[in-house]
């Protein structure tokens, strides 16, 4: 390596740790060439990669091939300044994140309505009341109902169930009694198990890929996959839109990654539509 090339490589280095330093949320940085080979790439200290390194090597190689496919498009729509990529598990891991710290939001105002009402003579309907007014600030997860991901759509749905669980359980221990301490232990076992371990439960889906609502509803594959190396790029194409559409979204991410390592122009091209669709949203 010449002193030129040595300067450009620490100019990149350097580069790269100015764009971590502007926010802590920023995992990772890196450079690559038009093929997605890393020129130069920078991880956070202390932060562990979420790709092993050939699917880190395949994200890259997909990443430049769909930038070169966007090029086309410049005369008509200009060139591109920047592109956001947003992941369905992190959406889905957020609905999981709000369930856990709500909490600290909703048991004040609870138990605020709690002291304005007058037991023992507090009507069923009023009790019920309390329970439901704090529930507006989980409003916010009626955005994931707009959700074109299937996946994100229905751990939306099953939070919301997990919600309804909770409002359950809470009115019946301030009701079973006429004075709401005296059902204190059932809110504390009932509702507090269904707020720890509903959230920590459906955390464990998501990291995982997977969602219990959907696997009621028969929105999985159940017959056994095979390897995705042994067939034609077409036949991988038309496999991965079948997964896809049955909300197999590992096996179909799979089958279009090898029909675009093995195909032609045309098939790479249709191979990127259906990665794009399978995981990710972009905004031009």
């Amino acid at each position: 390596m010449n002193d030129a090339d040595e300067e450009k490589l620490q100019k990149n280095r350097k580069l790269c740790r100015q764009f971590l330093e502007l926010s802590p949320k920023i995992r990772y940085v890196g450079l690559m060439n038009n093929f997605g080979r890393t020129i130069s790439g920078q991880l956070r200290k202390g932060v562990i990669p979420l790709f092993s390194p050939d699917e880190a090597r395949d994200e890259n190689f997909l990443e430049a091939t769909r930038n070169q496919l966007r090029k086309k498009f410049e005369k008509a729509i200009g060139k591109t300044r920047f592109t956001i990529t947003e992941n369905e598990k992190k959406s889905a891991r957020g609905i999981y994140v709000w369930l856990l710290l709500s909490p600290v939001l909703i048991l004040p105002v609870f138990v605020s309505l709690l002291l304005r009402v007058d037991f023992p003579e507090a009507a069923t309907n009023t009790r019920a009341l309390v329970n439901i007014i704090p529930l507006i600030f989980h409003l916010l997860l009626v955005m994931g109902l707009t959700s074109k991901s299937a996946f994100v759509y229905r751990h939306t749905q099953q939070a919301i169930l997990l919600i309804a669980l909770r409002a359950g359980v809470a009115t019946l221990a301030i009701s079973v009694r006429p004075y709401p301490i005296d059902g204190i232990w059932l809110f504390l076992i009932g509702n507090g198990s269904l707020w720890l371990l509903g959230s920590l439960w459906g955390l464990v889906q998501v990291s995982r890929g997977e969602c219990w609502l959907m696997e009621q509803k028969r929105e999985t594959l159940a017959i056994q996959t095979g390897e995705a190396e042994d067939i034609s790029p077409q036949i991988h194409l038309a496999r991965s839109r079948e997964f896809n559409q049955r909300y197999n979204a590992p096996e179909a991410k799979k089958h279009a990654l090898a029909a675009f390592r093995g195909g032609d122009r045309e098939i790479r091209s249709q191979a990127v539509k259906l990665l794009s669709a399978l995981h990710e949203v972009e905004e031009f």
